[in-house]
């Protein structure tokens, strides 16, 4: 996958305290390690913290690209990166099966009927191979959390 501008953006902190930035062989993922990622990902002041708005910046997105969204948990910035990229771009967003079972599914599902979100690809695909094969020539790419609940 061809990618001009990689990030790679929020790894969840209790993750990361306890597994290092690489995280062990066989990872499992708890339920509180879940539910504290959703409250994160829920939490009203969440923009002051991630500040989505330099994300954007630092990616140089204009209408028409084409980017991907790797772990979109909820959908929170693949709704600001649909945004950005307009109705003449797309968005592939990602999720593994795992995630979207154990708490993203609603409101992932409820996110992406936004009107907004027309130029989104939903990819439920696990992170070994995240994009389907139309997913090429990248403007863009993004790696938001690196946990998979299917394991």
């Amino acid at each position: 996958m061809k990618c001009r501008y990689p990030i790679a953006g929020e790894v969840v902190d209790s993750y990361r305290l306890r597994h290092g930035p690489d995280g062990p062989a066989g990872l499992r993922v708890t339920r509180s390690d879940l539910a504290a990622a959703r409250r994160r990902q829920l939490n009203p002041r969440r923009a002051r913290w991630q500040k989505p708005g330099a994300v954007v910046r630092a990616l140089g997105l204009r209408r028409g690209q084409v980017v991907a969204e790797i772990g979109a948990g909820l959908g929170y910035m693949t709704e600001l990166l649909a945004r950005t990229v307009g109705p003449s771009g797309v968005v592939y967003g990602q999720n593994t099966p795992g995630i979207l079972q154990r708490f993203a599914e609603k409101p992932w599902s409820e996110r992406l009927q936004k009107p907004v979100m027309k130029n989104v690809v939903r990819a439920d695909r696990e992170f070994d191979d995240p994009l389907p094969k139309e997913a090429h020539d990248l403007d863009a790419h993004g790696i938001r959390a690196r946990l998979d609940a299917s394991s």
